[in-house]
């Protein structure tokens, strides 16, 4: 089970257009998926990598505990993309996540779980492989079942649905 962690340093909430970082707080949920034995997944917004340094360096002190995956270059929506356009924006965020942290990353993690075809070609050009086996931790305990379960960490009610859940 992949423990996907969903908008890691974005800023500002795009449909809701409220404040989301949050450094304490990642830290907590982090430390609480570690302590549980599991891998954190995290989906990175790579072009505000540099606007939170503390983040970045708890990040990479740590990156033995994550999983690391794309979820944009900015958090936007692929699915009105060409392959071609996704396709180059994925790669860029990808080289930014490498480089920053000194890790492969192998996984593409879609904004709004939105997928189409030009984006799963796009992620796959890119090199990244896309989770498509998802659910929320609300879903998760109404029972159902996915490879990956998506929440944000910036969501007192998604985390305390995730300790129920691990």
């Amino acid at each position: 089970m992949i423990l996907r962690d969903d908008d890691i340093f974005l800023t500002e909430s795009p449909t809701q257009g409220r404040q989301l970082y949050n450094f304490e707080k990642f830290k907590t949920v982090h430390e609480y998926i570690a302590s549980k034995g599991h891998k954190h997944a995290i989906a990175i917004i790579a072009a505000e990598i540099e606007n939170y340094p503390e983040l970045r360096d708890y990040i990479l002190k740590r990156k033995d505990e994550f999983i690391f995956g794309v979820h944009g270059w900015a958090h936007t929506h692929y699915i009105k993309w060409s392959f071609e356009n996704t396709a180059l924006s994925l790669e860029r965020a990808k080289n930014k996540i490498e480089e920053t942290f000194d890790v492969k990353v192998e996984w593409f993690f879609p904004p709004w779980n939105e997928v189409s075809p030009d984006v799963l070609i796009g992620a796959t050009r890119a090199g990244l492989d896309t989770n498509r086996s998802q659910t929320s931790t609300t879903g998760w305990l109404k029972g159902e079942r996915a490879d990956t379960i998506c929440f944000h960490y910036w969501n007192d009610g998604q985390f305390g649905e995730l300790k129920k859940i691990i």
